[in-house]
């Protein structure tokens, strides 16, 4: 049984952060205080999971009035090929189930062995429970993204609008529809 958390203890956090810094290259991540910050703000979510009462992953949303963005989802590596990614993406998927939610994976564009790269698998992973792919290609922080959502006709303004509200419009040249 999968369970998400939201109300974490010092020690949950030090274990997301750990999990966070292994899981995404420095390039993709956020300062971590910044995703503290916008969860004190009511305008993000970090979510311990739990498989039978043990820690397994993270999951790190932010949240606008209209739409969510989940913006990071690890599990841990000995726990990955048990379909946990996927139940917490069923959980998020109610939770939001009145928003649009994003997701952002690196681009998938001119890959080489492309069956077998991480890239292609993670797509794979997230179209293959539940989310589109709606065609946006962003630049963030100078990294090729590209936005995939519960909603077919999702729009890059949606997506736009949750780092405005979350961070307000000091993030918004970090972000460029490419």
């Amino acid at each position: 049984m999968i369970n998400l958390k939201t109300k974490l203890s010092k020690i949950e956090l030090k274990k997301i952060k750990t999990l966070y810094k292994r899981s995404f290259p420095k390039c993709e991540r956020k300062p971590f205080a910044m995703i503290l910050r916008s969860c004190a703000e009511q305008k993000g979510e970090i979510y311990a999971v739990y498989k039978n009462a043990k820690f397994v992953g993270l999951c790190v949303s932010l949240i606008s009035p209209g739409a969510v963005l989940i913006d990071y989802l690890a599990i841990l590596p000995k726990f990955k090929a048990q379909k946990i990614g996927g139940a917490v993406l069923s959980n998020l998927m109610q939770i939001y189930e009145n928003k649009t939610i994003f997701c952002e994976i690196e681009s998938t564009e001119n890959l080489e062995n492309f069956e077998k790269s991480n890239k292609f698998r993670r797509k794979r992973f997230y179209l293959k429970n539940g989310l589109f792919d709606t065609g946006i290609k962003i630049s963030l922080w100078g990294v090729k993204m590209e936005l995939l959502s519960n909603r077919k006709n999702a729009k890059f303004d949606e997506y736009f609008k949750i780092y405005t509200y979350a961070y307000g419009a000091n993030f918004n040249p970090k972000i460029k529809q490419i």
